[in-house]
């Protein structure tokens, strides 16, 4: 299952929107040639080098629907709606020695190994964008410049921070708007089936729900892939276990990175 980010022009409110869930930060790589095609981000237009590697940042508050949706290239598996911030980077490696990843770009570019832009975009916050991000980024960062391993670090640091105060703050005020695209590249049912399953069953066990609960509540979910989440990170796939904190974080460290 991968994301696709959607462009800020195409956002769309939802259909009868699922409950928006708390603060959460996500990052991907990109391919900067896909990200311009899709429209995602001035800083993808233009010419593309061997050594650009485009990242994207996804600090929101949101919820998943999902719909199966068969396409050409492969199957929806639904959509994320939701509102916060997208941070979108481009990055240059100047040396062979980089051995980049999203949590090394702030490295790499003090050691002389890359340099970066990066862009700033806020989702869902409707007529007040404008007022929003002046508050969230403080002073700190200017969409649309060059990036510095300071700035990196403020941005996954005391920006966030700020985007989290303003949510909890102004939460009536906003309206979630479609964010991003789920897909997988089978349009086998089997795997649409077990992947919506996984999913729900990662949601239960972030909220402390036990198997057995679960179950009850998963309608016409594969019952497999539950169990199978389950036991992933329980280590136990016993219906009455209760997750532990540990594991709540677990599945939502888990529900962050997919």
């Amino acid at each position: 299952m991968n994301l696709v980010p959607t462009p800020i022009g195409a956002s769309t409110p939802p259909k009868a929107p699922t409950p928006i869930l708390d603060t959460r930060v996500s990052n991907q790589q990109i391919d900067v040639t896909l990200a311009g095609n899709l429209n995602i981000g001035t800083i993808f237009t233009g010419s593309v080098s061997a050594s650009d590697v485009g990242y994207w940042l996804d600090a929101m508050a949101y919820s998943d629907q999902f719909e199966q949706v068969v396409t050409p290239t492969g199957t929806i598996l639904g959509f994320r709606f939701g509102y916060g911030l997208r941070i979108l980077f481009r990055v240059r490696t100047l040396s062979g020695k980089a051995n980049l990843n999203y949590e090394l770009i702030g490295a790499s570019i003090d050691a002389g190994l890359a340099q970066a832009s990066y862009e700033i975009d806020g989702f869902g916050f409707g007529a007040q964008t404008n007022q929003a991000l002046a508050m969230i980024l403080d002073g700190i960062a200017s969409s649309g410049t060059t990036l510095d391993g300071n700035t990196f670090y403020s941005l996954n640091a005391a920006i966030l921070k700020n985007l989290a105060a303003f949510i909890a703050a102004q939460q009536a005020n906003l309206q979630p708007v479609k964010v991003a695209t789920l897909v997988t590249n089978t349009t086998i049912d089997k795997t649409f089936n077990t992947s919506r399953s996984i999913l729900y069953a990662m949601r239960q066990i972030g909220t402390g729900k036990t198997l057995e609960q679960a179950l009850t509540s998963a309608g016409d979910l594969d019952s497999t892939g539950i169990r199978l989440a389950y036991e992933a990170i329980l280590s136990d796939a016993s219906p009455q276990t209760q997750p532990t904190g540990a594991n709540e974080n677990a599945a939502a460290k888990w529900l962050a990175d997919n």
